[in-house]
């Protein structure tokens, strides 16, 4: 056979289509590239927008609604996972409230995850850095938000979450690793206490204030506000 020569069907017909698919995916992966670059620039378009902003939920709602007014419809394709998390909050289930111990391979935290939808990370051991970060946690269809105030607040840090049961899970990271969550018994959860009623001074003044507001007379006995009662 020379090279003049015509190919039999039987190999001419894959070999054009493999040369089809071929060609497809480099189109495919120069527009995916070029929507990639435009995300990218309405980011940081809208992290200026925004910087004002305060942090945690706040901002990661400001931010969904600046890339909305700013991308067209194929950057708002690859940020779908993202917008439908952030339109979910604030979610944080009440199983999940109270102060837990996070073990990685360089880095022991102590989060602290409270009922109003804010939380604490407190470095134990850590070799990385011993910064405290706080902001607003939440779920989404199995995959566990955190909404920083400080540090890399956007985009969002999104685990999938395996809850084993109410005292452990797990959470999977970027890298693909496992973090292990243990619930510390006998911590303090303040945010899942009702407030504490009040007493002496403030227990007068709040019943003096409950009468008022129902039309009623109380008399009140001067209070000492230097003395407990």
């Amino acid at each position: 056979m020379r090279l003049s020569d015509d190919l039999p069907k039987w190999l001419a017909i894959p070999l054009r289509l493999l040369l089809y698919a071929f060609v497809m995916f480099i189109l495919f992966n120069i527009c995916l590239a070029i929507v990639k670059s435009r995300l990218l620039n309405n980011t940081l378009k809208c992290t200026e927008v925004t910087a004002t902003s305060p942090g945690g939920l706040s901002h990661a709602k400001s931010m969904v609604a600046c890339l909305r007014r700013e991308n067209s419809y194929f950057e708002d394709l690859l940020m779908r996972p993202i917008y439908a998390a952030i339109d979910a909050m604030p979610n944080h289930p009440q199983e999940l409230v109270g102060v837990w111990e996070a073990v990685q391979p360089r880095c022991t935290y102590r989060h602290t995850l409270k009922a109003n939808g804010e939380f604490i990370s407190e470095p134990v051991e850590c070799s990385l850095g011993d910064d405290t970060f706080h902001g607003s946690w939440g779920v989404f269809d199995k995959q566990m938000l955190w909404l920083a105030d400080e540090g890399l607040v956007w985009p969002p840090d999104i685990n999938a979450l395996d809850m084993v049961d109410k005292n452990f899970f797990l959470l999977t990271e970027k890298d693909g690793s496992r973090t292990r969550f243990t619930r510390l018994p006998g911590a303090a959860e303040d945010a899942a206490l009702p407030a504490p009623a009040p007493s002496g001074a403030a227990a007068a003044v709040a019943a003096a204030v409950e009468a008022a507001e129902n039309g009623m007379a109380l008399p009140i006995e001067p209070i000492d506000p230097y003395v407990e009662k």
